[in-house]
């Protein structure tokens, strides 16, 4: 209880208040809610035009000003923006001119869907990305202080100030990090074990790693282990997936959808009937060969970032394909749903009878950043790993050898610059791609 109260204490008060102020706006009407939009989208349109010269170049190059913009459904009058874009212009174009390197966050996409790009959120916004990560948190069961086990991938040689933060950061919000690499018996029990005696009640992280964890816990009977609720996040959630993990578990899973240019973009609620849209904060548009996509039909992800000002993402092309919908969900709710999210598949490399997670954020270095526009690796074989690159043709692959033999030094490793890389059926993108069939 203590823990509980000391979490929403040092929250900061913007945080607190602002998530008090989704309470309450999630149940407002459709209308309210693109009134909000509206508002938002125009002012973050003037500020880009004339505080951003990437934007301000693009809109005169394309003949629209933000005073077009007298409706919603005007925003389609814009252009759609992509990595690639941003990547040619990164960092000189993108901040806004009342930013300093002082004011902003800087960080990298992940990468998962193979095109990696450097960004910057500006400080005076963090609030909303807290606010708006606690209130889908809470529709999961998982408030501050509440305990909870994060299943992700550690990275790839990690420093030591970042190992630090992360055991303070575990610390300080009751959490317990199961960071795994490469997957074995002997690895897996051990982290089963500190699963046992932490006792948490909330489960997040990658739907992989979890369905992994799921499989060995039942097919060893494994007890003592019965989390309250799921929460699905940084891939695609495959229904297989779904059902086998809440199967083993006894409780529901929570897609949660977001990446980290764009935090909190759509989660779905208890009724787990889709994904609702924050849309106080972001503007989804799903896009079928360039128009608005009907209730029903697949479509491509297109989102605003109506908060980040620093390095406003405007349009900005997610990759990823969903399906929207005019249904309403039956907890009430104003907040617009979409459904069937796909893409951001990823495998595990199989190496000496052990899986293994590549390490593939040597392709977001700082050395690589603007080099490498896209990639994949491919296991063609139990010894042999390809790697693509749609590259520039004086890229130093040194580096990126080094990594891969350090990392499976008794496999065959080769690089080959290609023109593209062709998406999986239903456009899906598998930046990891073993064709080994691993279970």
């Amino acid at each position: 209880m203590i823990r509980k109260y000391l979490s929403w204490c040092l929250l900061p008060e913007k945080a607190r208040n602002y998530l008090k102020y989704l309470e309450r706006s999630q149940w407002f009407s459709q209308d309210e809610l693109e009134k909000i939009q509206l508002k938002k989208l125009s002012a973050l349109l003037n500020y880009a035009y004339y505080n951003v010269p990437f934007y301000h170049r693009i809109y005169k190059a394309n003949g629209v000003h933000p005073s077009d913009l007298r409706e919603l459904d005007d925003i389609t009058k814009f252009p759609v923006i992509s990595k690639s874009d941003f990547k040619k212009v990164f960092p000189k174009e993108c901040l806004g001119k009342t930013y300093g390197p002082k004011d902003v966050v800087y960080g990298q996409t992940s990468g998962s869907t193979g095109n990696p790009l450097g960004m910057f959120v500006g400080k005076d916004k963090m609030y909303v990305r807290q606010a708006s990560k606690l209130r889908f948190d809470r529709w999961a069961g998982l408030n501050p202080g509440e305990r909870f086990v994060l299943f992700w991938f550690p990275g790839y040689k990690k420093r030591l100030i970042s190992k630090i933060k992360q055991k303070v950061d575990d610390v300080l919000s009751n959490r317990l990090s199961v960071g795994i690499r490469y997957i074995d018996e002997c690895k897996i029990m051990t982290e089963i074990k500190r699963l046992q005696r932490f006792k948490a009640k909330i489960f997040r992280g990658y739907p992989q790693f979890l369905y992994i964890f799921a499989k060995y816990i039942s097919e060893n009977n494994i007890n003592g282990i019965k989390p309250s609720a799921v929460i699905s996040e940084g891939f695609l959630l495959l229904n297989g997936v779904r059902n086998y993990i809440e199967e083993v578990f006894g409780c529901k899973v929570s897609n949660h959808y977001g990446s980290v240019e764009i935090t909190s973009i759509a989660q779905e609620c208890s009724e787990h009937v889709g994904l609702h849209i924050n849309a106080e904060n972001r503007f989804v548009e799903i896009l079928k060969d360039g128009e608005v996509a009907s209730s029903g039909e697949r479509g491509e992800i297109v989102v605003t970032d109506l908060e980040n000002y620093a390095m406003p993402f405007i349009r900005y092309r997610m990759e990823d394909i969903a399906t929207p919908t005019d249904e309403t969900c039956a907890c009430g709710r104003g907040l617009p749903l979409i459904k069937n999210i796909e893409g951001r598949i990823f495998d595990f490399i199989l190496y000496k009878g052990k899986m293994f997670y590549p390490p593939h954020t040597i392709f977001y270095s700082p050395q690589y950043l603007k080099s490498i526009h896209n990639y994949q690796i491919i296991q063609n074989s139990p010894d042999e790993i390809e790697i693509n690159l749609v590259a520039d043709n004086e890229l130093n692959i040194d580096p990126i050898m080094k990594v891969f033999t350090e990392s499976f030094p008794d496999m065959k490793i080769s690089i080959n610059f290609v023109s593209s890389i062709a998406p999986a059926p239903g456009g899906k993108h598998r930046f990891v791609y073993s064709k080994i069939a691993v279970n």
